[in-house]
C-alpha cells in the first residue's frame, strides 16, 4: 500500500510563500486525495519498502 502525498503552495498575511505538504494515510486513494486537497496540482505516491518509503516511479 502507498500513501498519497500532495503538494501545492500558499501565503500568508505577510505575502511570505509557503509549501504546504500533505501526506495521507496507507489506502488513501486518488479521489479522496483530491477532495482534500482541491487546489493541489501535484499528486506523488510513497510506497514502502522495508522500512523505509520511497517514491513510486512514474
Amino acid at each position: 500500500m502507498g500513501r498519497r502525498v500532495t503538494e501545492h503552495s500558499g501565503a500568508t498575511l505577510d505575502r511570505e510563500e509557503l509549501m504546504i505538504i500533505t501526506i495521507f494515510e496507507e489506502g488513501a486513494g486518488k479521489k479522496e486525495a483530491r477532495q482534500e486537497s482541491e487546489y493541489s496540482k501535484r499528486h506523488k505516491v510513497l510506497v514502502k519498502r522495508g522500512s523505509r518509503y520511497v517514491w513510486k516511479d512514474e
